[in-house]
């Protein structure tokens, strides 16, 4: 998403704060096919919003970079091998997790003849290719989450095919696991939307309704749940979740921390009660036999996963000192380049001869008066030595790092998705490591055909709390938001 408003053609719109201009809006703006801007100048507010953390080197590096400005550059002033980043003041407003606002200033030399002024125009294109850029980043990290969640409902079928298996779960109830697995539409959930209001939602959400039967009685006598009290949950993110996902999201949100509330699969009814009166389901098992060498391998996985986490952690941390030491070393190369440093007071110099020429010119009753031929000349002489010194300050500034800061910005939001899924591997195995050890305190009193009922139960369970995790993730992962607002 993209709203903008610049500098002077919408002076007047941006007095009008209530007004938001969107994207179809702004290109019109800056049609090519209308009248150039004329100008050189340009700025506007930004305010971005994403999953990751903001780094504002990083950002600043992004819209610094090739791909951001080097692409503006050749597309709207049709230059290359200059400074194109040196245009751009990037100037932070507010920080905050997950959100960074900024002004975003574009100032083009007016004496440079090769530069066009059309800063309004090269605004525009930096903010549509900076939108691309995040949006392709956007779409790394959630083809990255495709894989495990695929692999999870893999898990998942393999868990029910078992246990159907083993237990013989009647076709009705394996019919209501089947859509509890369907993917639906649940935008429509609202925080105020009373608990009996959202769980018929759910209910019609696919067809044939999910046949939902509430115990009101119990959950108020015993749990202090009442139909009219507020769900709790936005389902603003939530146009694409499985249906058993949501339902656990909303027994788990008005039932607080206490866990007492659940659900049971009886007769062909998804029954909904606090858990000390819901039908019994498959008959309790402990595990026996072999499952000490389970636990071992539970502990190793555990131990494994607890170290790949802590070195991805690492990883990130190592990724952001890389960031500020490369934004550190661009701006310390080019302020302590030594040929940087004198064409920079070549340019001092020239302008200054410049300068007094011009005004000893003006002057009516100074003798001698430069003539015209001198003052053209200083002229030339600066924009040379501008034009030198900007290349300079851009091969210094690629060697020091250059668009390397935009792949390490890349890194950063690869690595927090590989994190995710570690964690919620991780966060399977720990309960899993918990069930076993509960279920070897008494394993030796059951024989071997309910061991392996209770293995079916134990795995079903555990795939599908993976792919309630994964899938979390996968709904809370958003595009990114980039709002552009008011004009100077």
């Amino acid at each position: 998403m993209a709203v903008c408003l610049t500098y002077p053609a919408l002076a007047d719109k941006a007095k009008e704060p209530s007004k938001i201009f969107d994207s179809k809006e702004t290109s019109k703006i800056f049609d090519s096919s209308k009248e150039l801007s004329n100008t050189y100048q340009a700025s506007c507010i930004v305010n971005f919003k994403g999953n990751s953390d903001i780094h504002a080197a990083a950002f600043q590096g992004l819209i610094s970079s090739s791909a951001v400005a080097g692409k503006a550059g050749r597309d709207v002033l049709k230059v290359t091998g200059k400074d194109i980043g040196g245009y751009i003041i990037i100037q932070t407003l507010v920080k905050g997790q997950n959100e960074y606002t900024f002004e975003l200033k574009v100032k083009l030399p007016d004496n440079d003849p090769e530069i066009k002024p059309l800063a309004e125009e090269f605004l525009a294109a930096v903010i549509k290719n900076m939108e691309s850029s995040l949006n392709e980043t956007y779409n790394n990290q959630r083809n990255l989450l495709l894989a495990p969640v695929q692999s999870a409902r893999e898990e998942l079928n393999d868990a029910k095919l078992e246990f159907e298996k083993v237990t013989g779960v009647s076709p009705v109830s394996e019919t209501i696991e089947k859509q509890l697995d369907m993917v639906v539409d649940l935008s429509t959930l609202d925080d105020d939307m009373a608990i009996y209001e959202a769980l018929d939602i759910l209910s019609k959400s696919i067809k044939p309704a999910l046949p939902i039967a509430v115990m009101w009685k119990d959950l108020s006598e015993n749990a202090f749940i009442e139909k009219e009290e507020p769900v709790g949950i936005d389902g603003g993110n939530m146009s694409a979740v499985r249906l058993g996902t949501a339902l656990n999201l909303v027994l788990k949100s008005v039932g607080g921390n206490s866990a007492k509330v659940g659900y049971a699969i009886e007769g062909g009814i998804l029954i909904i009660a606090t858990r000390e009166q819901l039908p019994a389901p498959v008959p309790a098992v402990e595990l026996f036999g072999d499952f000490q060498l389970i636990r071992n391998n539970l502990v190793r996985d555990k131990a494994n996963y607890e170290l790949e986490i802590a070195e991805q952690e690492a990883y990130h941390l190592a990724i952001i000192k890389q960031i500020n030491t490369v934004s550190y070393d661009m701006k310390l190369r080019v302020k302590t380049d030594e040929i940087t440093d004198q064409l920079r007071e070549i340019v001092k110099l020239r302008d200054k001869r410049f300068r007094d020429l011009d005004y000893v010119s003006s002057m009516s009753n100074a003798q001698p008066k430069p003539n015209q031929a001198d003052i053209n000349k200083a002229k030339e002489d600066l924009a040379k030595a501008k034009i030198d010194y900007a290349k300079r300050r851009q091969e210094v500034g690629k060697e020091a790092g250059g668009d390397k800061l935009r792949e390490l910005n890349d890194k950063l939001g690869d690595i927090a998705v590989d994190v995710s899924v570690r964690k919620a591997m991780y966060a399977v195995v720990k309960k899993q490591l918990n069930e076993v050890d509960a279920m070897l305190a008494a394993a030796s009193k059951y024989e071997s055909k309910r061991s392996a009922i209770k293995v079916a139960k134990t795995a079903l369970a555990d795939a599908e709390y993976k792919v309630e995790e994964l899938e979390k993730q996968q709904a809370n992962l958003t595009p990114p938001v980039v709002t552009v607002i008011g004009a100077n």
